[in-house]
């Protein structure tokens, strides 16, 4: 009888340890990409008018570094990410570094400042054709079309 609860509690333990070994390697850091790229396409909505008009902003643009971070530390605390990847739906590698760059190229067109020697309409045209980046790679909505 002792033996049998023995086990029971033995077993119990393990199955609660192996469930929390797994939620915090795996499940949690992918639902924290899901949400990243969440705020990506909430910072890109919300901001639709100055990001498609290339408008100068110091705020947007420190924003726009800050999720790029977020968007690559997120994706590289998920272990085994190729195959967390197919389970949760999330994108390839590959479109997370190229969508980082994108944020990366929208910071810099927004930024008060760096753009002096550029067209103002070439940094319109960079930063829609960055967005639309964004949308392809992250499938996400970036406009409201």
């Amino acid at each position: 009888m002792k033996n049998n609860l023995l086990g029971a509690v033995i077993a119990g333990v393990l199955v609660f340890v192996c469930s929390q070994i797994t939620l915090k390697l795996f499940i949690e850091p992918a639902i924290s990409l899901r949400g990243v790229i969440g705020e990506v396409c909430s910072f890109v909505l919300q901001n639709h008018a100055k990001i498609s008009n290339a408008s100068e902003s110091d705020e947007l643009s420190r924003k726009a570094k800050e999720l790029s971070a977020k968007l690559m530390a997120s994706t590289f605390s998920i272990l085994c990410y190729s195959f967390i990847r197919i389970l949760f739906r999330l994108p390839k590698k590959q479109f997370i570094l190229e969508a980082s760059k994108s944020l990366n190229i929208i910071s810099h067109v927004l930024y008060p400042g760096a753009r002096q020697a550029v067209n103002s309409t070439d940094c319109i045209q960079k930063v829609n054709e960055e967005k639309d980046n964004l949308s392809k790679l992250l499938g996400i909505p970036t406009n409201y079309e």
